[in-house]
């Protein structure tokens, strides 16, 4: 930045003019030699001066001390962020039991800005606020708006019921301090804002703040046919048996230090020179899937232990499958388009039908195995009522679940736009659960139903029927 000519300061040395240079004696060539200086007043340099021999600074001085007006100018001038061009679109919400009335706000809140910033309402303000526990805890709700955000964009959680403390900056009801969001976009270039949301709530809190600031109102039509009031008033989308801080626990440890280790050690072995490249993905879900047969042969004629066997062998052919798509997709001889896989210009993969079968294979194996253990006699006895009870209530829920994947899939192939929801893994955990149940329930028939391992097979029974549950749920919100 240009500084005027009129602003001068007495630090800064004037430029010397034509006149003057042509006065100034001519400097001798250098000898390659120190010249010593001699303090007396009457020694002059080669150049005809009584001053000391000028030598290269280390430091350039950015102003003067003398000038602070001036200097402080220089420093802003040097610090001003570069104006962005574009529009920074603010919202606030509770986005509770996220559907598809928030998924077409987002879009339209996207395709209107090229920055967004979503507060999101905790537990605890809304509970304040409308007087309700909400369905899904913030945590989750925060997390599933992040995923469904941009990379450019951003989202805060809102600890209080009036969000102007964090577009204003201070302190909010609960004596936490908060930076001012408005300022820092501002101060990051931004200078184009506007506040979007539902016609439902004209008059909100913080308008008044954000009017005075420039940000202009748009309001948006508000989605018909479904609410979160509407969906947590309904049964069928709030299914489950464990408390949901129990559930969230195992879901995390199951993600963590199960589903993760063992696919990142699968895809490990299918990338392995001796792993044959002609298996594909469905071949394995096919094998997969094969297992039941074999399962029922084994617990009719009584060898339950093989059974055990052979269904820690079909679970990790179930995580096998999944591990060879990755593998597949990471090959240098194929083309991935979307979730199709091409080899020399044939289709050998297609991942939506690959989820799809894989999910048909763990239901086709699920009512197989539960029907075989709670129909047939062990070793000496049966299974006792109870276990039998939760193989039973399973049943159902697998066909509820076939219907539900196959009817998604046959509208993903009509060319249906339905934004989904992120994907969870309670339907991982359920099958995971299952498995092991039955596995275990099998080792309890053949030791004489022992107390300690019948318990065992329940329990995951219970857990494998919570989180079938909350799959089911997770599909039929995804259609509201």
């Amino acid at each position: 930045m240009g500084i005027p000519t009129s602003q001068t300061c007495p630090d800064v040395k004037a430029v010397p003019t034509t006149a003057d240079k042509m006065d100034w004696a001519p400097r001798p060539p250098s000898t390659g030699r120190l010249q010593e200086f001699d303090s007396d007043e009457n020694s002059k340099n080669a150049t005809g001066s009584t001053s000391p021999p000028r030598s290269a600074s280390q430091n350039r001085i950015a102003g003067c001390s003398s000038c602070p007006e001036l200097h402080a100018k220089i420093s802003a001038a040097g610090k001003r962020p570069a104006r962005r061009d574009g529009k920074v679109v603010l919202t606030v919400g509770c986005f509770d039991m996220l559907h598809r009335g928030h998924m077409a706000l987002f879009k339209r809140l996207m395709d209107a800005s090229d920055k967004l910033v979503i507060g999101v309402h905790d537990d605890e303000s809304i509970k304040q606020m409308k007087g309700i526990t909400t369905g899904d805890p913030s945590t989750k709700r925060f997390s599933q708006i992040q995923l469904a955000l941009r990379p450019q964009d951003e989202a805060f959680l809102i600890r209080s019921t009036d969000p102007t403390d964090y577009w204003a900056g201070g302190t909010d009801s609960r004596g936490r301090e908060v930076e001012p969001i408005v300022k820092r976009l501002k101060a990051e270039g931004w200078h184009e804002f506007c506040y979007m949301r539902g016609d439902d709530m004209l008059q909100f809190p913080g308008r008044t703040f954000l009017e005075a600031e420039g940000v202009k109102m748009v309001f948006t039509p508000y989605t018909k046919g479904v609410s979160a009031t509407m969906m947590r008033n309904s049964r069928a989308l709030r299914m489950r048996l464990l408390p949901e801080a129990m559930a969230d626990t195992l879901l995390d440890v199951h993600e963590t230090h199960v589903y993760q280790p063992l696919r990142k050690g699968l895809e490990k072995v299918a990338a392995l020179s001796f792993f044959p490249r002609a298996v594909l993905p469905n071949h394995v879900t096919w094998m997969s899937m094969a297992c039941a047969l074999p399962f029922v042969l084994l617990t009719v004629y009584g060898w339950h232990f093989a059974a055990a066997a052979l269904t820690i062998f079909h679970d990790m052919l179930d995580r096998l499958d999944g591990a060879v798509a990755g593998t597949l997709r990471k090959s240098s001889d194929v083309r991935v388009d979307g979730p199709r896989v091409y080899r020399k210009d044939h289709l050998v993969h297609c991942g939506e039908y690959g989820a799809y079968l894989d999910a048909m294979g763990d239901k086709a194996f699920g009512v197989t195995a539960l029907v075989a253990l709670a129909l047939q006699p062990g070793v000496v006895s049966t299974l006792p009522f109870w276990l039998v009870a939760i193989c039973a209530l399973k049943l159902p829920l697998h066909a509820a679940l076939a219907v539900t994947r196959t009817q998604d899939y046959r509208a993903k192939l009509a060319g249906k736009t339905n934004v989904m929801l992120p994907a969870v893994g309670c339907g991982k955990l359920a099958t995971c659960s299952e498995n092991f149940g039955c596995a275990v329930a099998s080792l309890a028939l053949a030791t004489d139903c022992a107390p300690a391992v019948t318990v065992v097979a329940g329990l995951l029974g219970v857990l494998s029927l919570d989180m079938a549950c909350r799959s089911l749920s997770h599909k039929l919100r995804a259609r509201c």
